[in-house]
């Protein structure tokens, strides 16, 4: 019978030797908790491929992701178990140089595994979405559509450019409330003269690249050309990621209504039907055709030809084909980063004290986020001032460790300073980068309202340089915590545990 199951021979015989040779790495069970992690994924990774999944239909990963939580949370407590069973820092056993740093970092590691099991589903579904749809092919699909779409309601429905004079103005300007939809009666040529806007650079900021056309008069007038929507069938992801040029509003109404050619109605129904079949979802029950009998032209066509249930499933297209985009997937990083990174100092802490002091460092945490919660809203703190007082409690752990960790007996106290100080190590370098960033964008408001008048502060600002400071900052951290850990706290942990208990 096999020592463990599914369990290789030299997967047996690696374990003897580490028990033997390298305890204190013995005891993480890295070298099993790798190997079993490599037969689960792949299981999973298999399973999720042949469970049977429509990309236009809504996803249901979040079941997935809560089954794969649960298993994570009971795979991290047989681990804990095992850890618990042997403490070679707490028997005072052989530690060897590199150790301690070996050690906290298959911690770590073991968590990253941990964690981004939850992650495998949603990739393989995203990657069976690619398979079957690009972005450039729906993008055209997305065109041609549309084109079909505007050429069938060309004689019903009479597309028309509006204009609409804008005025800039400042802060210091008083802004009277408009709409693009005010007229007023001129005596003197006896018709309707449409009301000039006015919105300030803050207001035109979010609004010009929604707009079709755009002539700057001078640097506070513009005019606004806005034509009927034509992009009946139309999604924000697709069109932020597609290589093929997404047809606006007047590109359509260009091509279809700046033409004099008569147009097959029958023929175009037969295209966009042969399209839209593509994107049809068994079972939409969106109510796609309550506007059907009545409404404006637009809204008919939009029942009639079943837009709603097509944008539903580009929709749905989209969500999957982008779910690990540029931004999103640094969110996912971090996740999987701080999650395991907090969880794995928080084992350390708990294998090199005392169960009562690591439960009392708990406490006293607790008590001071509240304590300090409270008193930072009655002195009314802002983030920076609240992230300096993060980095002055660091200090003070840090000085009262030291302070104290050669007393003759062994302190609760001087045990909850060293646990706190080793668990906000790693963070400390991206709360100050973070404290610098808002100091610097607080000063640079005044600059933004001297300079409004020039036309760059419509631009969204720059943010390359502080996400690759708190990149950095993260990734320094996190070394330092590595050297930390194999030098000072190794040394205050070992002669503050070697102390007889008060």
């Amino acid at each position: 019978m096999p020592k463990r199951p599914l369990a290789p021979a030299f997967i047996n015989k690696l374990d003897d030797y580490l028990l033997e040779n390298r305890p204190d790495t013995w005891s993480t069970r890295i070298h099993l908790i790798i190997y079993y992690w490599l037969l689960f994924s792949l299981a999973l990774g298999g399973l999720s491929f042949i469970v049977p999944d429509n990309p236009l239909e809504r996803s249901t990963i979040e079941y997935w992701i809560a089954a794969q939580t649960i298993l994570v949370i009971v795979a991290l407590v047989v681990w804990l178990v095992f850890l618990l069973r042997f403490n070679t820092f707490k028997s005072f056993g052989t530690v060897y140089h590199g150790d301690r740093i070996k050690t906290f970092f298959f911690f770590f590691l073991t968590m990253v595994l941990f964690v981004s099991t939850v992650f495998i589903a949603p990739m393989a579904e995203t990657y069976k979405t690619m398979i079957r749809y690009s972005t450039n092919q729906v993008s055209d699909d997305m065109n041609r559509m549309n084109l079909a779409l505007a050429s069938i309601l060309k004689k019903d429905y009479p597309a028309e450019i509006t204009v609409d004079t804008i005025y800039i103005l400042d802060y210091s300007t008083f802004v009277p409330p408009t709409t693009s939809d005010v007229y007023t009666f001129d005596d003197s040529t006896g018709t309707y003269i449409k009301e000039p806007l006015y919105l300030s650079r803050e207001e035109l900021r979010w609004t010009i690249g929604e707009e079709d056309s755009i002539v700057w008069v001078s640097n506070d007038k513009l005019i606004r050309y806005m034509v009927s929507n034509l992009q009946f069938v139309s999604d924000y992801n697709i069109k932020q990621h597609s290589n093929v040029k997404i047809l606006r509003n007047f590109d359509i109404y260009n091509t279809v209504y700046g033409s004099s050619v008569p147009v097959d109605k029958a023929q175009m129904e037969r295209d966009f039907y042969a399209i839209a079949e593509k994107y049809r979802t068994p079972g939409y029950t969106d109510g796609d055709y309550w506007m059907y009998s009545n409404g404006t032209p637009q809204e008919i066509a939009v029942g009639k030809y079943g837009v709603y249930e097509i944008n539903y499933a580009i929709g749905n297209v989209g969500d999957r084909l982008f779910r690990f985009e540029e931004m999103e997937f640094g969110i996912i990083l971090r996740i999987i980063f701080y999650v395991s990174l907090f969880v794995a100092l928080l084992i350390y802490a708990f294998r090199h004290s005392t169960i009562r002091t690591f439960f009392l460092t708990f406490l006293f945490a607790i008590l001071l986020a509240i304590i300090s919660g409270i008193v930072m809203a009655m002195l009314r703190f802002d983030e920076w001032a609240a992230m300096l007082t993060v980095a002055v409690y660091y200090s003070f752990f840090f000085i009262f460790a030291i302070a104290t960790i050669r007393q003759k007996v062994r302190s609760v106290f001087s045990g909850i300073a060293l646990n706190m100080t080793l668990v906000l190590t790693p963070f400390i370098p991206v709360l100050l980068v973070a404290a610098y960033y808002i100091f610097q964008a607080r000063n640079s408001i005044y600059d933004d309202m001297a300079n409004i008048v020039n036309q760059n502060y419509m631009q969204p600002p720059d943010r390359s340089s502080e996400l690759l400071h708190t990149a950095l900052a993260e990734v320094f951290g996190f070394v330092i915590l590595l050297i930390l850990i194999e030098t000072v706290f190794k040394w205050m942990y070992r002669t503050w545990y070697a102390a007889p208990e008060e």
